[in-house]
């Protein structure tokens, strides 16, 4: 099943790292606020792999990417064999 759904934008008003986790994430405090931007994520069923494209020649399609690493965690985590292709 295709699917498009909205990544909305936020803007962190106050942002402050207040420790480090074991896993090498920060701890932190923020206050956001939603604006009226977001991204279009285009999600489909592949036969494996995960394959990321984007339109913007800025953003990584590798595992350097939020949006792959949350589809390689997905996969593994649920044992799911089959891939994901994405469009940002």
């Amino acid at each position: 099943m295709d699917t498009t759904v909205l990544s909305r934008a936020k803007i962190n008003l106050v942002l402050d790292v207040i420790g480090k986790r074991d896993d090498g994430y920060h701890e932190v405090d923020m206050v956001m606020q939603k604006i009226d931007l977001y991204d279009e994520v285009f999600l489909k069923k592949i036969d494996q792999g995960i394959v990321l494209e984007t339109s913007s020649k800025y953003l990584p399609v590798d595992s350097r990417n939020i949006a792959y690493q949350a589809a390689q965690l997905m996969r593994e985590r649920f044992n799911i064999e089959s891939g994901i292709y994405i469009h940002i």
